[in-house]
Formats: structure tokens, C-alpha cells, sequence
């Protein structure tokens, strides 16, 4: 069973969300038809997008680690090689969006060495 006491929306909400979106539904009805905000269910959808329903209805409740060659390679992909966002996020299988964005400008800002471990 699920059991994320961290998640605000748990298993089912997350189910629905997904079926929604798998029948082609955008962020915003699928926020409306389940009364969450819209916000939230964006970030939904990309992690869904990106790694699947496993990812969605582990979202907030694991915090994966990446080598230094990982996190490289995905931020390099987006940054030198034009890939989309949530491309890279499927082919890495990175869940959190906002993570990644902040990885992806220390790059920009610092190159390689900004995205070594502290």
C-alpha cells in the first residue's frame, strides 16, 4: 500500500490523475476535475511524463542519488544538445523537475564543476 506520509494527495488521487492524463486530458482540467491546483498537478504531469505512474505515486517520498557522471550527462543533454526537458527526464529517469532546472543553471553558471558533489 501506499504510505507517503509526506504526499498531500495519495494513491488514488494520483491514479485518477494519471488515467486522466493517459485519455490526452491537460494540467489544467485535470486540476479542476479533481479540485487541486493547478500548480501541483503540472509537476505531476512532468514527473508522469518523465518516469510514469511508479514515479508519480512515489513523488515527494524518495530522493533518488546520481553520480556526478549522471547528473553530467543529463544536464549536458539538455544544455549542448537542445533535448527537452522532459525528454531528458525519461532517458535519466529523474523524477524531480525542479532539482534538474537548478542542476541545469549551476551548469550554465559554473560548467561541470558546478554540479560536483559538496
Amino acid at each position: 500500500m501506499f504510505n507517503n506520509p509526506h504526499a498531500k494527495y495519495g494513491e488514488d488521487m494520483r491514479k485518477r490523475a494519471a488515467d486522466l492524463f493517459r485519455s490526452g486530458w491537460g494540467y489544467g482540467p485535470v486540476a479542476h476535475e479533481l479540485g487541486i491546483n493547478a500548480g501541483t498537478v503540472r509537476e505531476g504531469l512532468f514527473v508522469y511524463r518523465a518516469v510514469g505512474l511508479e514515479g508519480l505515486l512515489l513523488m515527494g517520498s524518495k530522493h533518488s542519488i546520481y553520480t556526478f557522471e549522471q547528473r553530467c550527462d543529463a544536464v549536458k543533454a539538455v544544455v549542448d544538445r537542445g533535448m527537452a526537458f522532459t525528454d531528458a527526464m525519461s532517458t535519466y529517469g529523474i523524477a524531480s523537475r525542479t532539482a534538474f532546472r537548478k542542476r541545469v543553471a549551476a551548469y550554465r553558471k559554473g560548467g561541470a564543476e558546478a554540479l560536483s558533489p559538496k
